[in-house]
């Protein structure tokens, strides 16, 4: 059964499956046509026919880079363990990093399990794959910004000012205006939970959203989604900051409406590929030059929202690692009764999320306490309590 499980989810992932094409390969029976380039193309199109417009275009890069590095007439024969470590070879001498490396070699892995799965590639990826970089990634631990500068940013933003030592305006209006837009993006991902871009550009005025009176907002990670829709969802307060942003760039709420007036809800899944590259690209170029602006060394993407988010609720010290999880998505074990709990109440959101702009604990307002009341209470203490009382005031 685990067998046959594995053979129909590969069919369904290049979307060629049939009942007789399961048996043909349950039975032995080698497709005499299919090459490493028709299957990659069939798991490609299959992606796209599932809306994951995102996972076939990185495929499509990598399948790219394999033609340009091994050319066209790689035989299934030929795939093996050296024949790995010679595209790896071939890749370092093309000057490629680890992390793009292993990105390639998960995708082909992928490709070579279907067509292990079909007889038409002897041996196993564990094996082939072993000592060539699969699972290595260099390290992005300190691609963060810490409470301090995120309060700097988020003041910044506030003022919206962008002026030299003399007074005079460093940008003409319009650029001006996408710089600033383009933090508010920046700031708003990191403060709704560590939000990728494609998610903050995703969101929707759902139902949770005028449940909770426009109080908090919540979306389904897209990249994990199919994986684990429990794991995935992510629910977020509506900070006073957050809401200074909506109020300036985000649409008029309304059921179903995307809450960013950049991508169009009409445009195809290639296309949302396409809008979510160019302003990914956008924050960067306008974040560096707000880092420029304010001194910074750092020049920071739109990823390090995300890892900033997760850094500094750490680092407070207070903040359990659960909440952490649970607002990146990261959270789920297939628990059934998870489902039924509700989301984190709507004060502990706030005062955690408190954190990621001030690294001293949130202000608790005390209830004045009437002086008659007081009295009363201290006239009903035993000698005893009152003697401790004094002894402790002195």
């Amino acid at each position: 059964m685990e067998k046959i499980r594995q053979l129909v989810n590969n069919l369904i992932d290049t979307n060629t499956f049939s009942l007789r094409k399961l048996q043909d390969i349950y039975q032995g029976k080698k497709d005499d046509n299919a090459t490493i380039y028709s299957i990659w193309e069939e798991y490609m199109q299959g992606k796209l026919n599932e809306g994951k417009a995102g996972s076939a275009r990185c495929n499509k890069d990598v399948y790219r880079r394999f033609v340009k590095d091994m050319g066209k007439d790689v035989a299934l024969a030929d795939i093996d363990k050296a024949f790995v470590q010679e595209w790896v070879k071939r890749m370092k001498k093309s000057g490629l990093g680890v992390t793009t490396i292993a990105i390639g070699l998960r995708s082909f892995r992928t490709i070579v399990n279907i067509c292990i799965s079909r007889g038409l590639v002897k041996g196993d990826t564990k094996e082939m794959f072993k000592d060539s970089g699969y699972n290595k990634s260099q390290s992005r631990k300190h691609e963060f910004l810490d409470t301090a500068t995120m309060r700097m940013l988020y003041d910044f933003w506030k003022k919206d000012e962008a002026v030299d030592e003399n007074g005079d305006e460093l940008y003409m209006p319009r650029e001006k205006q996408a710089i600033f837009r383009d933090l508010g993006l920046f700031l708003f991902m990191y403060l709704g939970d560590g939000q990728n871009l494609a998610d903050t550009l995703r969101l929707i005025y759902d139902d949770w959203y005028y449940s909770t009176h426009g109080k908090q907002m919540r979306f389904l990670r897209h990249k994990t989604r199919d994986r684990n829709e429990s794991a995935s969802e992510v629910i977020f307060p509506i900070t006073p900051e957050l809401k200074a942003i909506l109020d300036k760039y985000g649409n008029e709420p309304r059921l179903g409406r995307r809450v960013f007036p950049i991508m169009s809800d009409e445009i195809t899944p290639e296309q949302e590929v396409w809008v979510i590259q160019r302003y990914n690209r956008h924050i960067r170029e306008h974040m560096k030059k707000v880092a420029d602006m304010l001194g910074m060394e750092q020049k920071p993407s739109p990823t390090w929202a995300r890892h900033s988010f997760a850094t500094n609720l750490n680092n407070s010290g207070v903040v359990p690692y659960k909440y952490i999880s649970d607002s990146m998505g990261h959270s789920g074990n297939g628990d059934i009764t998870s489902n039924y709990i509700g989301a984190y109440p709507l004060a502990k959101m706030l005062e955690y999320n408190h954190y990621l702009l001030d690294s001293n604990p949130p202000k608790v307002k005390t209830k004045k306490v009437d002086n008659k009341q007081l009295i009363e209470m201290l006239m009903g203490l035993s000698e005893e309590e009152k003697k401790a009382i004094v002894d402790a005031l002195s």
